[in-house]
């Protein structure tokens, strides 16, 4: 059976999976620095999450799990299975970062609602 080509939109989603993967990759290198060094600056003790968002491994390792994914989709012949991984992965990618800048703006936000009441 020949391979089906990559339609533009398998190519876009496979993209925003990347970009996602990329980020939360470069996260504890780019990112994470700025805010460790904010936050030692606080008198409080940081959310689980915050600390699992600075650590150096949780978001690397999930990024390469979403690229895992991503190359497992683009390695499916057929277009259903493919494109089912690649929305999957592109979601899961959105979702990830997501929750990875919320965890990192928490205490700002947990400072803002102490601030305002």
């Amino acid at each position: 059976m020949p391979r089906e080509p990559f339609s533009a939109m398998d190519i876009l989603v496979a993209g925003v999976a990347a970009i996602a993967s990329v980020a939360l990759v470069a996260s504890p290198f780019a990112v994470a620095p700025p805010m460790a060094a904010m936050y030692r600056d606080f008198a409080t003790e940081l959310p689980w999450a915050t600390e699992l968002a600075l650590a150096w491994w949780p978001s690397p390792l999930s990024g390469l799990a979403l690229t895992a994914l991503v190359a497992l989709a683009l390695s499916r012949g057929d277009v259903l299975h493919r494109r089912v991984l690649l929305a999957a992965s592109a979601l899961l990618g959105v979702v990830l970062v997501g929750a990875l800048w919320y965890a990192l703006y928490l205490p700002l936000h947990q400072l803002a609602c102490a601030i305002s009441a």
